[in-house]
C-alpha cells in the first residue's frame, strides 16, 4: 500500500550558546598567576592587586604576600599575611600562614639588625691643630741679643784700642833703643829693661788686637741676628 506523502519533521536547531560574561577580576588573576609561575613577581603583584580591587577576594591577599616573600621583601610580605588573616579570620591554611608570619618577622628583625650594624659611624670632627701663639718673650730676647751684640762689640773695640796702644808703646821703646844702638852709646840696665818691656808690650798688644777683632766680629754677628728677629 502506498503511504501518502507527508512532510518529515525537521529537528529543531540547538539554542545559541550564551556569550561569555566578561570577568576583569578573573582576567587579572589569571595573568597574575602566569607571571607568578614565571617568577616575575612584580608583575604578578600588580595583577593580583588589580584583581583584589575588583573582587575583594581575601585569597588574593595571600597570593600577594607569597609573591612578596619570594621577592625577598619580608616587610611587605608580613603586612599582607596579617591583612589576609584580618580579611579571612578562619582560613583553611591558617597554620601555614602563621608559620610564614613568624618567618617574616624573623627576617625583618634580622634585616634591621644588619642595617644598624652596617650603618656608617658619623665621622668625628677633626681637631684643628693650631700653632702656639708667638711667645711674648721673643721681643725681650731680641733686645737682649742687641745689647749683648753691642756690648761684645764695644769690648772688642776697647781691647783692640788697648792693644794698639801697647803696640805703639813697644814701637816707641824700640825706636829709642835703636837710637842708643846707632849712636854708639853705652847699653845700660835701664836700656835692657826697656827692651824687655817693649817685647812684653808688643806680645800683649798683638794678643789684645786679635782678641778685640774677634769680639768685634762676634758682636756684629749677634747684632745682625737680633735685628732679623
Amino acid at each position: 500500500m502506498t503511504l501518502p506523502l507527508t512532510a518529515l519533521p525537521v529537528a529543531a536547531a540547538p539554542p545559541p550558546a550564551p556569550a561569555p560574561v566578561a570577568d576583569p577580576a578573573r582576567d587579572h588573576y589569571e595573568r597574575g598567576l602566569a607571571k607568578y609561575n614565571l617568577a616575575e613577581f612584580d608583575a604578578a603583584i600588580a595583577e593580583f592587586k588589580q584583581s583584589y580591587e575588583l573582587s575583594k577576594a581575601p585569597r588574593l591577599l595571600f597570593n600577594i604576600a607569597q609573591a612578596y616573600r619570594l621577592k625577598k621583601d619580608a616587610e611587605s610580605a608580613l603586612y599582607f599575611y596579617n591583612t589576609y588573616l584580618r580579611a579571612e579570620p578562619n582560613p583553611p591554611n591558617v597554620r601555614d600562614v602563621e608559620e610564614r608570619i613568624e618567618e617574616m618577622r624573623r627576617a625583618v628583625d634580622d634585616q634591621r639588625k644588619h642595617n644598624e650594624t652596617a650603618a656608617p659611624v658619623p665621622a668625628q670632627p677633626t681637631a684643628q691643630v693650631q700653632s702656639p701663639p708667638p711667645s711674648s718673650d721673643a721681643p725681650s730676647r731680641a733686645r737682649r741679643l742687641k745689647v749683648a751684640g753691642v756690648t761684645v762689640g764695644v769690648l772688642g773695640l776697647a781691647a783692640a784700642a788697648v792693644g794698639a796702644g801697647m803696640l805703639g808703646l813697644a814701637s816707641s821703646d824700640a825706636s829709642t833703643l835703636r837710637r842708643v844702638a846707632t849712636s854708639g852709646g853705652m847699653w845700660t840696665a835701664a836700656n835692657d829693661a826697656t827692651y824687655r818691656e817693649g817685647q812684653s808690650a808688643q806680645t800683649a798688644g798683638i794678643a789684645l788686637v786679635s782678641i778685640g777683632g774677634a769680639l768685634v766680629v762676634a758682636g756684629g754677628i749677634t747684632l745682625i741676628v737680633a735685628l732679623r728677629r
